[in-house]
């Protein structure tokens, strides 16, 4: 039994490297920089009022910047607008977005871009592997790799999808295959 619960699976063991690679975050406290994410909010905000109560209580000095991750709809990207201000809202799309999702809605699209606040650097990565057609958020994991190769080094790597972990055994759950191979 002791064996079982020492062993860690392929996510822990991946996720320690990613921590080795890209963990520097404990290190930059010093910057005092707050990031308010948003992701994968699917109309929640736009169709549950109490989630807005969150938003609707943030002041702007409680963040820097305001990072929205993915899966969030056209009318919750509406609700943002109106409380976070643009010049500290940026965004990536997700799988379920689509790819002008941002630029429709008048927000910086940061993907495979470097942006740097309070003196960090950070890289964001859009969307997931490509496992469907469409004008979707996603990228073969080829153009993914070499989006990351194009990028300067960094402090923080923001991405809406996961680091690749063979457990789920399909290619829309597996997640970033570059990350695995680069750490």
């Amino acid at each position: 039994m002791l064996w079982f619960k020492n062993k860690k699976n392929s996510g822990e063991v991946f996720e320690e490297k990613l921590f080795r690679k890209y963990g520097k975050c404990n290190q930059l406290r010093h910057y005092g920089l707050k990031i308010l994410f948003i992701t994968d909010t699917h109309n929640c905000l736009a169709y549950y009022e109490k989630n807005n109560n969150f938003f609707k209580n943030l002041k702007v000095t409680d963040y820097d910047i305001c990072i929205t991750l993915g899966d969030v709809s056209g009318e919750d990207l509406k609700i943002i607008k109106n409380i976070i201000p643009n010049e500290k809202l940026f965004g990536i799309v997700g799988n379920h977005d689509s790819i002008n999702a941002l630029k429709t809605n008048n927000i910086t699209n940061i993907n495979g871009k470097v942006i740097e606040c309070k003196g960090v650097k950070i890289a964001t990565i859009m969307g997931s592997n490509k496992y469907k057609d469409g004008d979707y958020g996603m990228m073969t994991q080829k153009e993914c790799f070499q989006l990351e190769q194009n990028m300067d080094r960094v402090d923080i790597l923001v991405s809406h999808d996961k680091a690749y972990i063979y457990d789920r055994h399909d290619n829309v759950h597996d997640g970033l295959s570059w990350l695995w191979q680069k750490t």
